[in-house]
């Protein structure tokens, strides 16, 4: 299957255990082989106005993606405060 960046980007992204961890909101192309390495994840705030940390997402954890749905194994890596993704913006 082939998705395009505009089917990548906002793709909602839970783990195998069924928990919804958020919506793709970038990624990180390693740019000599053109493989995505990375996906960083906006979380979904349960509490309007709740600080919530993005999440990052080594394609080494993805179990599964479609056009409707990004499975990835059950541990996730948090980006600390003032730590940047280093995610290209597309």
């Amino acid at each position: 299957m082939t998705l395009n960046l505009k089917q990548i980007i906002g793709l909602t992204t839970q783990n195998k255990s069924g928990e919804l961890l958020g919506k793709i909101k970038d990624l990180e192309i390693n740019s000599d082989s053109g493989q995505i390495e990375k996906y960083l994840i906006k979380k979904s705030a349960l509490i309007k106005g709740l600080l919530v940390e993005d999440l990052i997402i080594d394609s080494s954890q993805v179990v599964e993606m479609n056009e409707n749905l990004l499975v990835v194994d059950d541990g996730t890596v948090p980006i600390s405060q003032g730590e940047t993704a280093g995610a290209a913006s597309l």
